[in-house]
C-alpha cells in the first residue's frame, strides 16, 4: 500500500517537467589551413589527432524552446585490461538555447570504439557511439585543398 502512495505522489512531478524538443548533432569541428575553426561536420568517424594537429570533436544540444537546461556528460572509454571499460564523468552546465561539449583528441589516444552519454536535465536523453580512427589524413598536416573538400 505504501508502494503505491509514493508512485501518486511522484507522478505529478514528473508530468510538471515537461521540456521542449532538444536536436543533438556529434561531429568534429572543421578547421581552415591555420588551424583555426571554420564549421562542424556531423559524424561518429573520429580521426585520431597528430602530434602537430589535434581533432576537435563533440556534442551540440540545441533546445527548441529559451528555457535553460542542464547537460551532462558520462564519457566511456575502452580497456584492454578485464575490468572492463572506464567511465568519466563530465561537469553538467547550465545553458539556454544550445550547449556544448567538445574533446581533443591527439596522437596518443588508441583507436576504438567509445561511447558518450548525454543527459539533459539529470535524465539520460541518449548515448552515442563513435568510433576513433587512424587515418593517413588525420597524421597529415591540413592543406587548402583537404579544407575546401570537407567544408562543401
Amino acid at each position: 500500500m505504501m508502494k503505491f502512495l509514493l508512485l501518486l505522489l511522484l507522478v505529478p512531478i514528473w508530468s510538471m517537467a515537461e521540456e521542449g524538443p532538444y536536436t543533438v548533432s556529434f561531429g568534429v569541428i572543421l578547421k581552415n589551413e591555420l588551424g583555426e575553426p571554420i564549421g562542424f561536420q556531423e559524424t561518429t568517424e573520429i580521426p585520431v589527432g597528430s602530434k602537430e594537429q589535434a581533432t576537435l570533436f563533440g556534442v551540440v544540444v540545441t533546445k527548441g524552446d529559451a528555457q535553460p537546461f542542464v547537460l551532462g556528460t558520462v564519457h566511456i572509454i575502452p580497456s584492454s585490461e578485464p575490468k572492463g571499460p572506464t567511465k568519466i564523468m563530465g561537469k553538467p552546465m547550465r545553458s539556454m538555447n544550445r550547449g556544448a561539449v567538445f574533446l581533443q583528441s591527439d596522437a596518443q589516444d588508441i583507436p576504438g570504439t567509445y561511447h558518450m552519454e548525454i543527459y539533459l536535465d539529470n535524465r539520460l536523453e541518449t548515448t552515442i557511439e563513435y568510433q576513433l580512427i587512424k587515418s593517413e589524413v588525420a597524421n597529415q598536416k591540413p592543406s587548402k585543398q583537404m579544407n575546401v573538400a570537407a567544408v562543401r
